[in-house]
């Protein structure tokens, strides 16, 4: 059997995070047990993959071995949050080999990254990591390796949420943003969502919505929105469907009967104001269409004079209480007083607040009485709404 000396603490992860990387790592007793299997006359190593995220990772099919291939224990075939899995390589018995080799996982929801470890017979030890910025985004991996013929590589794989604060919407795939209550809602192109509830200005951990369920995958899917405790995406064909959802799962698609809305090409924005879902044209006309349990009433034209969200730079909408507010690609935010089916004169929030005029920023939601901006880079800032008065703007963490 092979002795295996034992890979050292990973000191980058710092105090804070040391009790979560220590509950996770595999214990010495694992790594000796899957190190007893291994033959002593060749070069071995015992890989151990921590995974400190949120997400579960996923082993695919892109194995590589220059050298050696798998030991007698292989990697399971996915690693849940705070678990980890031990696994082994190994060279050629006689004539003895080194061993070089590579496993790949894929984040769920964020990307693929790879993980490598070398035991040459004569040279130098090593680990490497090969990913890419998406993932870079969302997790730091850090390996380190004993030394000696038969190694210990270990990896952390770490949310980097865990280290800087809470991130949401930054993944190239997400696709749709909604706030359901004080919940973020991110609705990737795969019809998977995640959120993050806001509590005392603070993002809590991501989760992933539970439940079989895909929500607004179609390349047709146009709009997604929050129906009190619904999920509701609108397609290009005008037709709604929602997903009810129930504490932190959804329940099974379902598609609302009655009129059709948001279908025109000229159809630029979709909030939900009050039971009403309200369309926003480039012209600057809004249409609406009542909600009644799972039915859609008759669409209607709001009345009054206002025009709204009908400027080249408006950029996001979103109903703020019986407000339809438009942000501008200047920061400024406009908005218009809803009163049953009229629209009210269109003004300007005041106070010296700019938000959402950033390029980078990607996601308006309404939380409350607050204005949410979510960045490409998934930072959320938001600012107060106070009758018509923008309050400073601050950061969710």
């Amino acid at each position: 059997m092979a002795d295996t000396s034992i890979a050292p603490e990973i000191g980058e992860v710092g105090t804070a995070l040391k009790s979560i990387a220590d509950s996770v790592k595999a214990a010495n007793d694992i790594i000796k047990g899957v190190s007893d299997l291994l033959p002593d006359l060749t070069r071995s190593i015992v890989v151990e993959v921590d995974n400190i995220t949120s997400r579960a990772l996923n082993l695919t099919g892109n194995t590589q071995f220059v050298t050696g291939g798998f030991g007698p224990t292989l990697p399971q075939g996915q690693i849940s949050p705070s678990k980890s899995d031990v696994f082994s390589f190994a060279g050629q018995g006689f004539p003895p080999t080194g061993v070089n080799g590579m496993v790949t996982y894929s984040i769920q929801g964020v990307g693929e990254f790879s993980v490598a470890a070398d035991n040459p017979i004569a040279g130098n030890r090593s680990v490497n990591v090969f990913s890419n910025s998406t993932v870079d985004n969302f997790v730091s991996i850090i390996g380190v390796h004993s030394d000696g013929n038969h190694n210990h590589a270990r990896f952390a794989v770490i949310e980097k949420a865990l280290i800087e604060g809470t991130r949401i919407g930054f993944n190239a795939e997400d696709r749709f943003a909604t706030a359901i209550g004080t919940t973020i809602a991110i609705i990737t192109q795969s019809g998977t969502v995640f959120g993050s509830t806001v509590s005392d200005k603070r993002l809590g951990p991501v989760f992933q919505f539970g439940g079989a369920t895909k929500i607004g995958f179609n390349p047709e899917d146009r709009f997604a929105l929050a129906i009190s405790n619904t999920l509701g995406i609108v397609t290009q064909s005008g037709n709604v469907f929602g997903a009810d959802i129930n504490g932190a799962t959804l329940g099974p698609v379902f598609q609302y009967s009655g009129a059709r809305i948001g279908f025109n090409p000229e159809d630029r924005f979709a909030i939900v104001q009050g039971n009403t879902i309200a369309i926003i044209t480039r012209p600057g006309d809004v249409f609406g269409s009542e909600i009644n349990g799972r039915t859609l009433g008759p669409v209607f034209q709001f009345g009054g004079s206002t025009k709204i969200g009908f400027n080249p730079g408006d950029r996001f909408a979103l109903a703020l209480g019986n407000t339809i507010a438009i942000i501008t690609s200047d920061g400024n935010v406009f908005g218009t007083e809803v009163n049953g089916r009229t629209l009210g004169p269109v003004f300007q929030f005041g106070g010296s607040t700019k938000i959402g005029f950033n390029p980078e920023d990607r996601f308006a939601v309404g939380i409350g009485n607050t204005i949410a901006i979510i960045t490409r880079k998934g930072e959320v800032f938001g600012a107060d709404v106070s009758g018509r008065t923008l309050g400073p703007v601050f950061q969710l963490n």
